[in-house]
């Protein structure tokens, strides 16, 4: 549901006989978090969710619950695996978590922890599976989560009564190893297989081990060096990208067919007894046209499912979604792509066609799914643009023709009349000077003029029209010219906007607090650092927003957690004015506030709106009244809690695209809001603050009315969820007070709204 957690790492049915209704979903991704944001902003998991109806809905498990995005606060914010048990008549389900392994034996309502611990040196990687009988697996990594010391815990255990564990790990294993996964093999469930990670290990810095559980004389064989490896072909070699995507599963009714799952699929057909009978089935086929991928599959493997019916089906998941595999025993098996009729998709990124007088186009750039565009009036059906890996930063010129496509590390593509790919990033920049996401961007006035972030200091492109329209894989020098009095010191760029009115102006910001304004920035640049001691210390600067309208009115945001977020000046930067308002939760910037990745104005309405991309959702603010600035939550019934990486605004119709880490892209033809915060200094009404305030139990909200008129006071949480109606109705002229009882809200602030029917006026409270 949108308003749930978009954060799902794991799924686990209760198999049992009438109790097949029940699922179980783990949230929090600890490797590979790309929903994270700047500044150490990681995007956590909070719990369990369980579903009795089959999934239709979900509800999340009080005794799992977290409640602190900002900091790592409990081993149920990293959830790698759950398996429920089979045979019991208790409803027993496990939880391998971020540094332990945890059962209830209720459902999920009380938890006792197994093994593990919570601390800097607990095990960064766990995971548990459990045999038709009961017994128990688990693996724990040796690597620690937050510490350069190694796990106390580390190993690989077995439990036979799913209570207590007996360490199996073999002495073979290599010191130092990460990530561990494991099959248990349905044939015969005393054999399982372990495929793990190690850096230095082997051939690939990987390692499989069999396991064949026999009392009192278990035995263990090591494959290791029997995983895939082509000296041939390197891009061919087994890797998981440091564990990130890394998975195994053996054929139900074969124990000879193993596929284990890295950026490619393999498939050995003699148990990788050998290296002679392992092929890639899925991922990168170097000899394919135009994307460089085997027919309808992806790369990153991360699940592997054999259908219980039909053994010789395989569905995968990955970073392309669900496929399925309809034979897998083909030489060369076919896949289906399955992504129908859900939205999982990751933006980093989006762009809309600045014409007004066409149906505009969207461009986005997208986790490990290339650069996708969709026209305005077909939105359903995107199109991909002919290369892989992660899309990143697009734009779209005047008239839509050409248009600009990125990808992960700075390689810029200009794409003209659909067909002519030329690649125009500066061929001077090492990639590795750039972001992962890095960020360019054409100047409104002259979309021909191209800024461009490379690492300590910016480029520019004072004509791209100047490269040759032609296809051409390879950077260019072509008017690219360093800005080298933007270079920076021990710091690099991570945010940028470029003037409207007036023009050639360009702030560009840094991982570090730092806002620097560039002046006269197309002819003769002249760099001033506008950065002011309001900042929080070392901040990272994750989005600058220029008002259209007034190069002077400027929005800075900073993605980290318990800092202030975000900031405007409305004399170009001279001076700085926190508007974080209720988006904090203390006024300090301290809590559990979310983080704002990301800000754009809509100024073609009665009063300018400053949205905001946050990791819990998308909000606006019509009144920036400082730290007292409220912020209302837009779609919660559509974008929910989803993260907001971007927005772009088209100012000339009020179209509004908004990319989401997790639910894909939303856009509205935004109207004036229904009720705008009151700017004027004679306004009709005046809310006071309560008191007293914080709230313990009772509290007194004051206001007075200037003329007789109907009103509504009324009570949101800071998401801008309506908790109660206070008080409504006709009231006369002068002043009135309400007492409010506190009672029964749990401690955090809040917002009280006063609504007229010309105005609006609101202030935060705080109970304790």
């Amino acid at each position: 549901m949108p308003e749930q957690l978009q954060s799902i790492t794991c799924v686990a049915q209760d198999i049992r006989q009438s109790k097949t209704n029940t699922w179980y979903a783990g949230t929090g991704e600890f490797l590979g978090n790309s929903a994270g944001g700047g500044g150490d902003a990681n995007y956590r998991g909070d719990g369990i969710y369980k579903s009795v109806d089959g999934g239709n809905t979900w509800d999340q498990l009080e005794s799992t619950v977290v409640e602190t995005p900002e900091s790592n606060a409990s081993n149920f914010q990293f959830i790698y695996n759950l398996v429920t048990n089979p045979i019991s008549n208790d409803d027993i389900l496990y939880a391998a978590t971020i540094g332990a392994l945890l059962v209830s034996e209720d459902g999920g309502e009380a938890w006792s922890m197994l093994k593990g611990d919570f601390s800097d040196e607990m095990s960064k990687v766990t995971d548990v599976a459990i045999t038709s009988n009961g017994l128990v697996y688990t693996t724990f990594s040796q690597t620690s989560a937050n510490s350069a010391e190694p796990s106390a815990d580390a190993g690989i255990f077995l439990s036979l009564d799913g209570q207590f564990f007996d360490d199996i790990t073999p002495d073979s294993i290599p010191d130092g190893f990460d990530r561990i996964v494991m099959s248990i093999f349905e044939g015969d469930e005393n054999i399982v297989y372990f495929l793990g990670h190690c850096d230095d290990y082997g051939l690939t810095n990987h390692f499989l081990f069999k396991y064949i559980h026999v009392e009192q004389n278990p035995t263990w064989v090591n494959l290791s060096d029997n995983l895939p490896y082509f000296p041939n072909s390197p891009d061919y070699n087994f890797d998981s990208q440091n564990a990130y995507d890394l998975c195994i599963n053996i054929k139900p009714d074969d124990e000879q067919t193993i596929l284990i799952g890295g950026t490619c699929l393999y498939r050995s057909t003699d148990g990788f007894t050998s290296n002679n009978n392992t092929a890639v089935i899925g991922g990168y086929d170097n000899d394919a046209e135009p994307i460089p991928l085997i027919e309808n599959s992806w790369v990153d493997q991360h699940v592997i499912c054999f259908l219980p019916s039909n053994n010789d089906m395989v569905f995968i998941g990955n970073d392309g979604g669900v496929r399925r595999i309809i034979d897998v025993a083909q030489n060369e098996p076919v896949w289906e792509e399955l992504n129908q009729n859900y939205a999982t998709t990751q933006f980093y990124t989006i762009a809309v066609d600045p014409t007004l007088d066409t149906e505009p186009k969207f461009l986005g750039g997208l986790q490990d799914r290339g650069c996708w565009g969709a026209e305005y009036d077909d939105f359903p059906n995107w199109e991909m643009y002919p290369l892989a890996g992660d899309g990143s930063y697009c734009a779209i010129t005047d008239g839509g023709d050409p248009f600009y496509i990125s990808f992960q590390e700075g390689a810029v593509i200009r794409i003209f009349d659909d067909d002519i790919e030329t690649r125009v990033d500066p061929a001077d920049v090492d990639g590795s000077n750039y972001l992962f996401i890095n960020p360019f961007i054409l100047d409104p006035n002259q979309d021909s003029v191209m800024y461009q972030l490379a690492g300590d200091i910016i480029y520019r492109n004072h004509n791209l029209n100047g490269i040759p329209f032609e296809d051409d894989e390879d950077p260019t020098m072509i008017n690219w010219e360093a800005i080298s009095s933007t270079e920076l010191s021990d710091d690099q760029y991570t945010a940028i906007d470029v003037s409207t009115v007036s023009a050639n102006r360009v702030y560009a910001g840094t991982g570090s607090a730092t806002v620097n304004r560039i002046d006269d920035a197309l002819d003769n640049p002249v760099v001033t650092n506008m950065s002011s001691d309001e900042f929080p210390d070392e901040a990272y600067v994750s989005s600058i927003a220029v008002d259209p309208e007034d190069a002077d009115h400027v929005a800075v945001v900073f993605s980290n957690y318990e800092v202030k977020s975000i900031f405007i000046s409305e004399d170009g930067g001279e001076n700085w004015e926190s508007i974080s308002g209720n988006l904090e939760e203390y006024p300090d910037g301290s809590g559990d506030g979310p983080s704002v990745r990301w800000a754009n104005w809509l100024t073609g309405l009665d009063t300018k709106i400053l949205f905001v991309g946050t990791s819990i959702g998308l909000f606006s603010a019509t009144y920036l009244d400082g730290d007292n600035t409220v912020w209302m939550q837009e779609a919660d019934d559509l974008i929910g809690n989803a993260v907001v990486d971007m927005m772009d605004i088209r100012q000339s119709d009020e179209l509004i695209a908004v990319a989401t880490h997790g639910l894909g892209v939303f856009y509205a033809q935004y109207s004036n809001p229904i009720f705008v915060e009151n700017t004027e200094f004679n306004s009709s009404i005046e809310l006071l603050q309560n008191y007293p305030n914080p709230v313990l139990g009772e509290t007194t909200i004051a206001f007075t009315l200037e003329k007789d008129t109907k009103i509504s006071l009324s009570l949101y949480r800071i998401s801008g969820e309506l908790i109660k109606e206070i008080a409504s109705g006709a009231y006369p002229a002068g002043s009135h007070t309400v007492t409010f009882n506190a009672r029964g809200l749990s401690a955090s602030n809040y917002i009280y709204r006063l609504t007229t029917e010309r105005e609006v006026s609101s202030k935060t409270m705080q109970v304790l």
